[in-house]
């Protein structure tokens, strides 16, 4: 039985034969291109307006707050309650948030622009905590376990898909209507809100059982908290998740890209999109080789060497002044960034059980998600103190040294095999 089991066929497309996975990738598609779009308009805005870096770093700071924040209790609602409800919900609430800053731009353009965005930022930040806790929980329902390598590679190829885009877009619609209308961030915002609403519909199509659980049982703080104690308990989560954490709060460099765009290679808002999309092309095409491949024997390795590589990457994008050498180092990262992104997502659904998976993937977005803003304010106050090019240099060098450190700390780890999820 194993032995047929070893020589089954690897079928590159089994995880879009299911119609609810579709809908799925078809939802993480429009709304992850909806808030890039978001990204890119509104981190250009605000530098166009300022021409202050720590400015930058703020708006991933009032972003990650209320992610953070409401990271544990977003976790157990979804484990409480039914989760497509909780991610639906969560959606209109982003929704509302850009609907607001849209309103107020054209009711108000005299008064000032970046308590309007802050506070679209802040109700992002928010929804988003509920939102991610929900759908990524939603996707262990759908999946069978043979298949969730498959579902995270596809899943992955077209969230990255919508990276890519989503920043190209903006900067597209933008530079298109700049020159056209005097309300050209406003019809920008106008777009994100038909994309997210696209991505709204996607997820309301999906049949997502209500997993039921003891829940009820434990007590306010232990359901607040078991999500950590799950993840601290089990090294190998504990270990996927730290290595990312620091990767992306000292290695990314897209909080700042608005600066080194516009001081450094003196691009505009196009050149802008496709640096914001190059980390995502390169990330979605290797994720899409990863879909046609069977999962990683060496998943552990591979996933310190990634992250290693990624650290390069950063300091090579630091030291570009032209063009296409800055696309091409962030190219790679996003390669890079895809064997990282396939392999944690994968160990969590493996190693999480049904309803356990709010609360855990709760804690992803902790470790992980809002990681990116935290970064954005690090990236911000590094460029701010350090200068932006040092700034970028001690990013990447400190991305491989936590690799280091990890990589001699976690021995589980470093001797993790997807094709053997059970071995810890």
């Amino acid at each position: 039985m194993d032995s047929e089991k070893i020589n089954t066929p690897h079928r590159p497309f089994e995880a879009l034969e299911i119609g609810a996975f579709r809908w799925f990738v078809a939802y993480r598609f429009f709304f992850t291109f909806g808030l890039q779009m978001l990204a890119t308009i509104a981190g250009w805005q605000i530098w166009a307006m300022t021409h202050s870096k720590m400015q930058l770093g703020y708006a991933g700071l009032v972003e990650a707050i209320p992610s953070i924040g409401m990271a544990l209790y977003a976790g157990h609602i979804a484990d409480k309650y039914a989760r497509k409800k909780v991610a639906l919900g969560a959606m209109i609430f982003i929704q509302l948030s850009v609907l607001g800053l849209l309103i107020g731009f054209w009711l108000g353009r005299d008064l000032s622009f970046s308590a309007f965005i802050f506070a679209a930022l802040f109700g992002v930040g928010f929804g988003r905590s509920f939102m991610a806790a929900a759908s990524f929980a939603s996707l262990g329902s759908l999946i069978p376990k043979e298949k969730m390598s498959n579902a995270v590679s596809w899943s992955s190829t077209i969230w990255q898909m919508g990276m890519i885009t989503g920043p190209a877009a903006g900067g597209l619609f933008y530079s298109f209507l700049s020159s056209r209308s005097e309300f050209a961030f406003e019809w920008c915002y106008g777009v994100v809100l038909a994309f997210l609403f696209i991505g709204f519909l996607a997820f309301s199509r999906i049949p997502i059982p209500h997993v039921k659980s003891e829940i009820q049982q434990e007590k306010i703080w232990d359901r607040l908290t078991s999500g950590l104690k799950y993840v601290f308990q089990h090294k190998v989560l504990l270990s996927a998740f730290s290595l990312d954490l620091f990767a992306v709060l000292f290695g990314g460099a897209v909080a700042i890209l608005p600066v080194f765009a516009d001081e450094v290679l003196k691009a505009g808002a196009i050149q802008l999109g496709w640096l914001r999309a190059a980390p995502a092309i390169g990330s979605a095409g290797m994720a899409m080789i990863l879909a046609f491949r069977k999962p990683m024997k060496n998943a552990g390795k591979n996933l310190l060497w990634a992250v290693f590589g990624f650290g390069i990457c950063m300091i090579g994008f630091g030291l570009s002044t032209h063009f296409w050498v800055a696309f091409f180092f962030l190219f790679f990262s996003g390669v890079l960034d895809s064997i990282s992104v396939v392999i944690r997502n994968t160990i969590t659904q493996l190693y999480t059980p049904d309803e356990m998976r709010g609360r855990v993937s709760a804690v992803s977005s902790m470790f992980i998600g809002s990681s990116n803003e935290i970064g954005a304010f690090e990236s911000g106050l590094a460029a701010q103190s350090m200068g932006l090019v040092p700034s970028l240099l001690f990013g990447g060098s400190m991305t491989i040294i936590i690799v280091g450190m990890i990589a001699w700390k976690a021995p589980a780890l470093r001797a993790l095999s997807l094709r053997d999820p059970q071995q810890e």
